[in-house]
């Protein structure tokens, strides 16, 4: 066995010990937020999307390995945009966390009252949105950077040359 395989399969292992911690703990966050009746606040419902962000970090942990995933371009593409969408709203949700916090900090009336549930709601559903869309981005950009410089390897083109 060469040392680069066995350092391959070193990460490929670390990568697997990882994505499962991830997705057992984030299930368990998870399921402690659903069982628990309790009203939900403003930072509550951050953490259950930061959970929720952080357990599709884990299962896109599985889908990045490139001996999980298909050859198959389109998998591999639907793949990269779970990773880009999943650490994309993992990071902007740790932002909003640390607004929210910042907000308790300094006006702790306002950052209790209905209003500011209302408005963390829907910033939890535009960083979806826009986390969403970002990715998609990339992934459509990556195809049409393909098909710009496609025709430069065509046979045609080589004749030319």
């Amino acid at each position: 066995m060469s040392p680069w395989s066995w350092s391959k399969r070193a990460v490929q292992v670390i990568k697997f010990i990882v994505s499962v911690v991830a997705i057992v703990m984030n299930s368990v966050s998870l399921l402690a937020i659903i069982i628990s009746r309790c009203a939900m606040s403003a930072n509550a419902r951050l953490v259950t999307s930061l959970a929720l962000s952080d357990l599709l970090c884990g299962i896109s942990g599985f889908l990045d390995d490139a001996s999980v995933a298909t050859v198959v371009s389109c998998s591999r593409r639907a793949s990269k945009c779970l990773v880009v969408a999943a650490h994309l709203s993992a990071l902007l949700t740790i932002l909003g966390l640390a607004v929210d916090h910042y907000l308790a900090v300094s006006k702790p009336l306002y950052h209790r009252s209905d209003d500011n549930i209302i408005r963390v709601s829907v910033v939890i559903v535009f960083i979806w949105i826009f986390s969403c869309l970002a990715s998609l981005v990339d992934v459509f950009a990556e195809v049409r950077l393909q098909l710009d410089i496609s025709h430069l390897f065509s046979p045609l083109s080589m004749r030319c040359l």
